[in-house]
């Protein structure tokens, strides 16, 4: 690993909480607010033929891709006429991870869920019920923030919107179960022995667990940028100072001064870049540079450009598209929950989908 990817390291160190967790709910990212309990409906569900079933759900790609990977384990229909799924999550996803050279991180989904899709008033709505009965992914997600806590701003106006809340002591151990945690940890201790300095424990207690990941479109592709609130500074500045200063040595990296504050930026092999900068009690990373200088500017002068409208977190997780489609995360019990609404499917959005898609051959590209 260079010096370059190092700094790389960090940057996805940063942003897994919001990155990998929004890239996890492609396992099961059909949501909306549906009712119902963890276990049985409150009116028992009859058996529905799983032929039946898989041609019911075939026009939308991600259930036609659950059936086709053999994920489906059971099939009903309600008496609303609601379908509903019993899934394995982790063999929908076995062949992408191999791809990606992250088998292990299966060990770290949901080990199965129950699923409820239903059209109601010209919306696909979809609830998931995902266990994870010691850890997994979804517990990098803290529980919901007081009513009317705002989550960081972001510039211009995204397609997509994420806010969360992370439990950063999961960003220290990483214990999100099985062999995943013993490689994270593995691959963590790298990063830190190439900085001489540790990682994990700075940000685990410095972040508030509040956090902005924004979505957006362009001619080159899908975008993405991510802002985390921060309770202190003075460490992981120190960190990303490294970082920056790191950059200057780096081919394929530079350093500017926007607006007094550093920013650090790295061209990938393959294509693809980062940005990183902290500013005040916001770490910013992003994957163009000029999102980071607007965010930088959308601090000094809010009033413009004219930040998105944002509505209080109340949940985990919420993601919202231009009032196209909206999805929320929350702990149900002993179970995560998910619920979302939209025209289609969630893992069907050209928003979500397109996003994904990048984010998936950015990972393909780290590991040659």
């Amino acid at each position: 690993m260079t010096r370059s990817q190092a700094a790389f390291g960090l940057a996805a160190l940063a942003v897994a909480g919001g990155l990998s967790i929004l890239a996890l709910r492609t396992l099961s990212t059909p949501r909306h607010t549906g009712t119902g309990s963890p276990g049985a409906s409150p009116t028992p569900a009859a058996p529905l033929a799983y032929a039946e079933a898989r041609r019911s759900l075939e026009a939308f790609h991600f259930y036609k891709l659950l059936f086709e990977r053999r994920a489906v384990r059971a099939t009903r229909v309600a008496p609303d006429g609601a379908i509903e799924l019993e899934v394995d999550p982790r063999s929908l996803a076995r062949r992408d991870l191999a791809r990606l050279g992250w088998p292990e991180l299966e060990d770290a989904l949901p080990v199965s869920a129950r699923v409820r899709v239903a059209r109601v008033a010209g919306a696909v709505t979809d609830t998931w019920w995902l266990s994870c009965p010691q850890a997994c992914l979804l517990d990098v997600f803290g529980v919901p923030p007081s009513p009317g806590s705002a989550t960081p701003l972001v510039p211009g106006r995204p397609d997509a919107l994420v806010g969360f809340r992370l439990a950063p002591a999961r960003l220290r151990d990483l214990a999100l179960g099985g062999r995943s945690t013993e490689v994270l940890a593995r691959r963590a201790d790298l990063i830190e022995q190439l900085f001489g300095r540790p990682l994990r424990e700075p940000f685990a207690e410095d972040l508030t667990g509040y956090g902005t990941l924004a979505l957006y479109r362009s001619p080159r592709g899908a975008r993405s940028l991510a802002v985390f609130g921060l309770s202190r500074t003075d460490r992981i500045r120190s960190v990303v100072d490294l970082a920056i200063g790191l950059a200057a040595l780096t081919r394929g990296a530079s350093v500017r001064t926007h607006r007094d504050v550093p920013v650090g930026s790295w061209s990938r092999a393959g294509g693809g870049s980062v940005a990183i900068a902290l500013d005040g009690p916001h770490l910013i990373v992003g994957d163009d540079l000029a999102r980071v200088e607007d965010t930088i500017d959308l601090r000094r002068d809010p009033e413009s450009p004219e930040p998105p409208r944002r509505e209080p977190l109340t949940a985990s997780a919420s993601l919202s598209g231009n009032g196209s489609f909206t999805a929320r995360l929350v702990r149900e019990g002993d179970l995560w929950r998910i619920d979302a609404s939209g025209d289609s499917p969630l893992a069907d959005n050209a928003i979500v989908r397109d996003w994904l898609s990048e984010l998936g051959i950015r990972a393909q590209r780290g590991g040659d």
